[in-house]
């Protein structure tokens, strides 16, 4: 692209409607001229107003239709055709982003339709008010052409600014986004993206003429590319540098499995869930996405060819958990819930949780004490987790992995009742008399019975873990309706049978 031959092109383009304003005002004259002007600026502003009415005509039904009419045309990839359909939701919300970006074009089409209509408007009223004019002087004359041909000139410059703000606005928004990806990433596509400003984007927008049309007009840009979200009033020039940045970050956590994740992945969460809380779109998107998706895999279901994840071992029931929350996520929730996973995601990894999960020995980690917090994993991931009441479900699964890690040390089912029948007589004799009507109340008077007798076997357990340990039996007694005071030793040893075969 030869920038050199835009500039002649942008001035030449100013001058010849400048140049057609003002012959067209000399034959107008001051009157007629001045109702032209008017005219021009009373298109643009209706332009304004109804431009987000006209983009709005493309909405997320026709999206479906379209998507189910190429179901119909690439049998071979209808399925996907067909999957991507089931998001309309998600669509419906990704809709105002689209508006945003059409809404200049559609300012720019209303606009020459406005004019001409009130063209002929101002041909009519120019025709009355000629026939009023009065006999005038020739100095008197020739000053009322000059006048209306310099209000024409006028009119010529805004119109070339008109047409020309969307093209404008657009170059300012690509050098914006190209700024601030360039400024915050280090990756080889923010050097090429670098590259491609500074030989195109900043000269083209440092052009006198654009910089000019640019002052007149971003106010106008400003108003056709904003939308709103809900109860929020954003725009693409805000959202899109989040969106390319988002992805940027993404881009730094593909390829590297989640036990590997190290301090550079754990920044890369942070300024994900950063770039989350800044934006109105991604929210109420992204929430209908998960929400969708994790459904699918609720349901036993792959989704686009994705199945859900699996994890093995003690692991497992967190997992579960976590895809039991992002189906019940909602743009209510959701910036909570994403800040949550990931200060959740990055405490597995302070704790080497997760590359001990891969092979190692997860226990020992779950209940090692980490010397700058002073807290177990399990006391760090609960304190965490009981901070968001929707995070309830991936509560619950830690409670699991807390009382699986306690029965991994209890062996075999035949080793439980050869090692530990005091400890589960002891129980039975406790939960029956205990006092209090809570679940804190109970592991309170559990916890201490049930580490005494495994300091007995020689097994050290602190007692968070011992604690999620009492609490999984008693959440357990409840899902199976079974009431405290008819307690039998048969129903604990039936719980810790299954614990001990990893049926959690």
């Amino acid at each position: 692209m030869d920038l050199s031959k835009v500039f002649p092109l942008l001035i030449a383009f100013f001058i010849l409607m400048a140049a057609i304003g003002a012959l067209l005002g000399l034959w107008r004259r001051t009157k007629r001229a001045t109702v032209r002007l008017v005219a021009v600026i009373l298109s643009a502003v209706l332009a304004v107003l109804l431009s987000g009415a006209l983009a709005s005509l493309l909405d997320a039904a026709w999206v479906e239709s379209q998507l189910t009419r190429l179901a119909t045309a690439f049998p071979e990839q209808a399925e996907m055709f067909t999957e991507l359909s089931t998001l309309s939701e998600a669509i419906a919300t990704l809709m105002p982003l689209v508006h945003g970006l059409l809404r200049p074009l559609m300012f720019v089409i209303l606009l020459i339709g406005f004019s001409a209509f009130l063209w002929v408007v101002v041909l009519i009223v120019g025709l009355f008010l000629g026939k009023k004019e009065k006999k005038k002087s020739s100095g008197s004359r020739l000053l009322d052409r000059l006048m209306g041909g310099l209000i024409g000139l006028v009119q010529g410059v805004l119109v070339a600014a008109l047409l020309l703000s969307p093209a404008v606005g657009y170059l300012a928004m690509a050098d914006d986004i190209a700024t601030a990806y360039v400024e915050t990433s280090e990756s080889e596509s923010a050097e090429e993206l670098r590259e491609l400003q500074a030989e195109y984007l900043t000269p083209l927008r440092e052009n006198p003429v654009i910089k000019v049309t640019e002052s007149m007009t971003s106010p106008i840009f400003s108003a056709t590319s904003s939308f709103r979200v809900g109860e929020e009033r954003t725009s693409i020039l805000e959202e899109v540098p989040i969106f390319f940045n988002m992805i940027d970050a993404l881009r730094s956590l593909g390829g590297v499995p989640l036990e590997q994740y190290g301090d550079a992945e754990c920044d890369a969460l942070r300024d994900i869930t950063a770039l989350f809380s800044d934006s109105a779109l991604l929210p109420p998107v992204t929430a209908e996405l998960l929400s969708t998706v994790a459904g699918r895999w609720q349901a036993g279901e792959d989704f686009l060819g994705l199945e859900a994840p699996v994890a093995e071992g003690d692991l497992a029931p967190v997992l579960d958990a976590l895809i039991t929350v992002l189906a019940s996520t909602d743009e209510v929730t959701v910036r909570r819930d994403l800040e949550t996973i990931t200060d959740f995601l990055i405490l597995t990894v302070d704790y080497g949780i997760l590359a001990e999960a891969a092979g190692g020995d997860p226990f020992a980690k779950a209940i090692e004490l980490n010397p700058e917090t002073d807290k177990t994993f399990l006391r760090a991931a609960i304190d965490l987790l009981d901070e968001n009441p929707h995070m309830a479900p991936i509560r619950d699964g830690i409670t699991a992995f807390g009382a699986s890690l306690v029965a991994a040390q209890l062996g075999t089912p035949e080793e439980i009742r050869e090692n530990y029948g005091d400890m589960v007589t002891s129980a039975v004799e406790i939960l029956k008399d205990v006092e209090g009507d809570t679940n804190e109340e109970k592991i309170a008077a559990l916890t201490p019975v049930l580490q005494e007798n495994l300091e007995a076997e020689g097994i050290d357990l602190p007692q968070d873990a011992v604690d999620e340990a009492s609490r999984f039996l008693l959440d357990e007694l409840e899902s199976r309706d079974i009431s405290l005071e008819e307690l039998t030793e048969d129903d604990i040893y039936d719980i810790l049978d299954q614990l001990a075969a990893g049926n959690v």
